[in-house]
């Protein structure tokens, strides 16, 4: 899931791309919520841009890991459906965010013990090997933590 947000992120796509994950002999369905980000695929992934809410409720459930970008709103939304979490954030130094305010929420959930961190993009296969026998915390819903994070962060940026 790479979220709704008007930012490419090819650069995690073709870490799953090229990943065992892929491989025509692994036998997984990929399904690839790819926003903004413009891809073609050299494996056999069911790629599309949007989808409708109850159709990403319905690939959600279905899901045995999610792979997503470091995007609240996509970590919370797999967290509530207790899925297996790998996630990655866009970086300012690759153009794909404007700050690198997704490091810190990725930092901040896999601290928690809630998701696999994918801090190195070609070792995508070791983070899928972890995240199957990761067993993540459940997932409660912290708004005063995430007000106070929010509001260091202002703070301090």
């Amino acid at each position: 899931m790479l979220g709704t947000q008007d930012k490419s992120f090819t650069r995690l796509l073709s870490a799953i791309d090229a990943s065992q994950l892929a491989s025509a002999d692994a036998g997984n369905q990929l399904v690839v919520q790819a926003g903004y980000t413009a891809f073609k695929p050299s494996s056999d992934m069911e790629l599309f841009d949007f989808c409708s809410a109850d159709d990403l409720e319905r690939h959600l459930q279905e899901a045995d890991l999610v792979i997503t970008h470091a995007g609240v709103g996509s970590i919370v939304s797999a967290l509530t459906h207790h899925k297996r979490v790998i996630a990655a954030a866009r970086k300012a130094a690759y153009k794909e965010m404007g700050n690198d305010h997704q490091s810190d929420i990725l930092q901040a959930f896999a601290r928690a013990g809630y998701l696999i961190a994918l801090e190195d993009f070609d070792r995508l296969d070791d983070a899928v090997t972890e995240a199957l026998r990761f067993t993540p915390k459940p997932y409660v819903r912290n708004i005063d933590g995430i007000l106070e994070t929010i509001t260091t962060y202002i703070d301090t940026h």
